[in-house]
C-alpha cells in the first residue's frame, strides 16, 4: 500500500491498484475503507468537493415532469478558489447525480444509505441552461427525479418524492444523463449476455483473455508499436496477411501517421485499435 499513515507510506499488501498501467499506486483494505469514510463522512478536509448539502426549497410541475427547487447548496470541500460558475464543470444542466435523503444538513453518508438517482435542470425555464450559472452562484440547483420512463429496464426503481423543507446531499456524477442513461439501460437489459455472446472478440472487449498482447509498448517508438500491433492483431483481415505483407502494411501505416505527427496517448490509441 503506497498510502501515506502518519508521514510515511503504509506498506501494507495492496488490495487494489491504480487502473492508469504506468502508476504504481497501489491501497489496501483497511487504507480504503479510511478513503470512503472521510470522502462520504461529515463536511471536512477529507470530504469530497463532489458532494454537496442543500435544501428542498418548492416544488413545481413541468412538461420533464416534478421539478424540485433547491436553496443553500454547498460543497462539502469547497475548491481554495471559487469557480467560475459559467465555465465549471460543477453542477452542470442535464448532470445525473445521486440524491440522498438527510436527518440533519452535513450528515455522514452511511454504506446503505437510499439512492435516487436525478437530472440537473434550469432552475428558471425562461433563461434555460445557458443562464443557470447565475443559479448555482448563489447555492441554488433544480432536479428532475428519474423514472422508470428514463430507465426502461429498470423494474423496480424509487420515485418516492422530496419534501418540502428536506436536507438533502447532492452527488455530482460529472456525467450527462443523455450521455449514460442509455448505456445503463442497455445493461440492465437481461438479454445483453445472449447479446454480447454474438461478438466475435468479446473476450478481447471485457479483457477476459489474459493472453491479449498489450495496446502499446512502453517508450517504443511509432515504427516499434504499430509493428507490435500488427503482429499481435486480432483482426482477421490483418491476421490472414503474410508476414511480408504485414510488414509492408506497417511500413505505409508508420508514413502517414508521420504527416499525421501521432505521438503519446494519440499513438496509443490508434495502435490499440490495430489490435481488435
Amino acid at each position: 500500500c503506497t498510502r501515506l499513515q502518519g508521514g510515511r507510506k503504509c506498506g501494507e499488501q495492496a488490495g487494489w491498484r491504480c487502473p492508469r498501467g504506468r502508476h504504481d499506486s497501489g491501497i489496501c483494505e483497511p487504507c480504503l475503507k479510511r478513503e470512503q469514510s472521510g470522502l462520504t463522512g461529515r463536511r471536512s478536509d477529507r470530504s469530497s468537493t463532489d458532494i454537496y448539502d442543500g435544501v428542498v426549497q418548492h416544488e413545481t410541475s413541468r412538461k420533464e415532469g416534478q421539478v424540485y427547487i433547491l436553496s443553500d447548496v454547498s460543497s462539502r470541500k469547497p475548491p481554495s478558489v471559487a469557480p467560475n460558475w459559467r465555465t465549471s464543470y460543477r453542477l452542470k444542466c442535464a448532470g445525473l447525480v445521486a440524491v440522498v435523503r438527510l436527518d440533519a444538513s452535513h450528515e455522514a453518508l452511511a454504506p446503505d444509505t437510499e439512492v435516487q438517482w436525478a437530472e440537473i435542470v434550469p432552475v428558471s425555464m425562461k433563461e434555460g441552461s445557458d443562464q443557470d450559472f447565475r443559479c448555482r452562484s448563489e447555492g441554488r440547483m433544480a432536479l428532475r427525479l428519474l423514472t422508470r420512463a428514463d430507465l426502461g429496464m429498470q423494474q423496480e426503481i424509487t420515485t418516492a418524492p422530496l419534501d418540502v423543507g428536506m436536507r438533502i446531499a447532492v452527488i455530482d456524477l460529472r456525467v450527462f444523463v443523455p450521455e449514460v442513461i442509455s448505456v445503463l439501460s442497455t445493461i440492465a437489459d437481461p438479454r445483453l449476455a445472449a447479446q454480447l455472446e454474438q461478438i466475435p472478440f468479446l473476450d478481447q472487449l471485457i479483457g477476459r483473455r489474459p493472453d491479449i498482447a498489450p495496446p502499446f509498448v512502453p517508450g517504443s517508438g511509432p515504427g516499434d508499436a504499430i509493428a507490435h500491433s500488427i503482429r499481435h492483431s486480432e483482426i482477421d483481415t490483418i491476421r490472414r496477411l503474410p508476414p511480408q505483407a504485414q510488414a509492408a502494411l506497417s511500413s505505409e501505416i508508420v508514413d502517414l501517421m508521420k504527416d499525421a505527427n501521432l505521438y503519446g496517448t494519440q499513438l496509443e490509441a490508434f495502435s490499440g485499435a490495430l489490435l481488435n
